[in-house]
């Protein structure tokens, strides 16, 4: 299995940096120009980098994913697709989005009693 590392480390590394600075010429955009402009050109750059940060991310779960499945001896435990899931739910919780996602207005926490296994 073939992995060109230029498309991933640029993927990986590019897309969130070219993120960051797009963002920051949208602030500055919004500083020197009107009001309507300024915050039509935010929104925009605003989809772009997260766009562009969802590609960083779909990259580095293949790159794992191909990284994990080249790597087995065979003995392992844990299959490509269940470290990729692993990753993506520790990076989840450690961002704090699954807190965001139950913060939302009229959602409800489930309790003990509401699971059932």
């Amino acid at each position: 299995m073939r992995v060109s590392k230029s498309l991933y480390m640029l993927s990986i590394i590019g897309a969130p940096i070219l993120a960051i600075i797009l963002i920051l010429v949208a602030v500055m955009e919004i500083a020197v120009s009107p009001l309507e402009a300024g915050l039509l050109a935010f929104s925009l750059a605003l989809e772009i980098a997260i766009a562009l940060l969802i590609y960083a991310l779909v990259m580095e779960c293949v790159l794992l994913y191909k990284a994990w499945k080249v790597i087995q001896d065979g003995y392992a435990r844990t299959s490509p697709g269940k470290a990729v899931g692993f990753c993506l739910y520790l990076s989840s919780t450690s961002t704090g989005f699954s807190r965001l996602t139950w913060d939302l207005p009229g959602t409800i926490m489930p309790t003990c009693s509401d699971i059932t296994l």
